[in-house]
């Protein structure tokens, strides 16, 4: 699965962020903002804690494999 990264000139609390990001958790469980961190979508609490457990164990895995 892919998990797309949003560039936004302001990443935090700006009306930017509130029009872009909602669009891609429609389409995506987790979006990655650039200079702010992971934004992670569910049914329930649990399902979004579920897949911001596991992005984050997948990108360690990808940032060890590369040493």
């Amino acid at each position: 699965p892919k998990i797309p990264v949003l560039k936004c000139i302001k990443p935090t609390a700006s009306k930017e962020l509130a029009t872009k990001l909602p669009p891609l958790l429609n389409r995506y469980k987790a979006v990655l903002v650039k200079s702010h961190g992971l934004f992670c979508i569910g049914q329930t609490l649990e399902d979004a804690l579920h897949y911001t457990t596991l992005t984050e164990h997948a990108v360690k895995i990808i940032i060890y494999s590369r040493y």
